[in-house]
């Protein structure tokens, strides 16, 4: 999970361990997907050479961060990405109240 740091920049939050990291194309393509509000990276239309898809989590009236997922498989399925945007939503949901502090 990716939010805005005091410097205006996108700055991972959370991982799902602790050595992952994004490349600098990867985070890149995260603030394209924050700054435009769609999903962006690997297995999209846009932003394609890179082994992370981008999910914007959106509150009702502003942007709150994006979810970054890494993988090695050629495509998310249909279901997948569904999946990660019910994530993304929910995600948006409960950071929406912190973010703001």
């Amino acid at each position: 999970m990716l939010f805005r740091g005091k410097d205006g920049r996108l700055q991972v939050w959370a991982r799902s361990k602790p050595d992952i990291d994004f490349t600098p194309n990867e985070m890149a393509v995260a603030e394209w997907t924050y700054a435009h509000g769609e999903p962006a990276g690997a297995g999209t239309q846009t932003l394609t050479n890179i082994k992370a898809f981008f999910i914007p989590m959106k509150s009702l009236d502003e942007m709150i961060g994006v979810i970054g997922v890494q993988y090695d498989f050629k495509d998310l399925l249909l279901d997948q990405r569904r999946l990660l945007g019910v994530v993304s939503n929910l995600s948006a949901l409960a950071a929406a109240r912190w973010v703001k502090i």
